[in-house]
């Protein structure tokens, strides 16, 4: 499972590094402690979020889209997460809705 923030700030700083080396589309959501093993997996196993390294980079030279999930602790009862893409071909793309990182009019996460 990946690693979840306790801070906003760390999670923060986390999405703004991946925004910054290429992650411009983005979904985001609140799920119960419980449920995010499940989610985790759900995302490992259709956008392969657990890539490596290499993988990643083979990826992008097969115009192939990379994603990664960003998990904070929102309160003791709630994560909030955050799945970053790159640019790409991917079933990501036919799956989830996402927004655009560079939209100005994209609302900001409170």
């Amino acid at each position: 499972m990946s690693g979840i923030y306790p801070y906003k700030t760390d999670a923060m700083q986390r999405i703004l590094h991946l925004v910054s080396h290429g992650y411009t589309h983005y979904t985001t959501g609140e799920i119960p402690n419980k449920k995010v093993e499940a989610l985790t997996l759900k995302f490992r196993d259709r956008y392969r979020t657990n890539a490596t390294r290499q993988q990643r980079y083979r990826n992008k030279q097969k115009n192939q889209a990379n994603a990664n999930l960003v998990l904070w602790q929102q309160d003791e009862n709630t994560v909030r997460w955050w799945l970053l893409v790159t640019q790409g071909e991917g079933l990501i793309f036919d799956l989830e809705k996402l927004n655009d990182t560079t939209n100005k009019k994209t609302p900001s996460v409170s």
